[in-house]
């Protein structure tokens, strides 16, 4: 007959032990003893049960433009936990829940990580990286004419391709 002393482990029929979690299981073995059979001195084993590898996917990103609009970001864990989103460099902000808004050009850096829990180990961070490519402006100005010796017009114009309320 078996019994453990644990909260990572049940027994689910006779001498089959179901691990539920990291720690220590104590599994007793004891014999009763019949007509024929004194009984057997209890037994116990204690199992050290380790905490699981865990793994992140976080899959390859797209190259953007200054200027794109906002997009969301997703990474998971093996272990099914939360995966934590950081920008690790660049012109970006992360906010919550894990969308991403570009403030300048170059390469950016994300990284994701998984710090574990009582069952699983922290998992390996993982790095992300993708462009963003300078915009594009066009400046026009605005055609004027003066007759000599007047003062000169004040310049006018319009620039198009302005992201994220930039002002010049």
């Amino acid at each position: 007959r078996y019994n453990y002393l644990s909260w990572s482990a049940t027994v689910v029929s006779g001498s089959t032990v179901t691990i539920t979690g990291a720690g220590v299981v104590e599994v007793r073995a004891r014999q009763p003893g019949g007509d024929d059979y004194l009984a057997a001195p209890e037994t116990v084993q204690a199992l050290q049960i380790l905490k699981a590898v865990q793994t992140i996917s976080f899959s390859g990103l797209a190259s953007r433009s200054y200027g794109a609009a906002p997009f969301d970001l997703a990474a998971s864990a093996s272990s099914g936990l939360p995966v934590r989103l950081r920008i690790g460099f660049g012109a970006a902000v992360l906010s919550e829940p894990n969308r991403v808004t570009l403030t300048g050009a170059g390469t950016i850096g994300v990284i994701a990580s998984q710090e574990g829990n009582q069952n699983f180990q922290a998992a390996a961070e993982v790095t992300q990286f993708f462009d963003v490519t300078k915009a594009s402006l066009t400046v026009r100005a605005a055609d004027a004419s003066r007759v000599f010796g007047f003062p000169n017009p004040a310049f006018t114009g319009t620039i198009t391709g302005l992201a994220n309320n930039d002002v010049l």
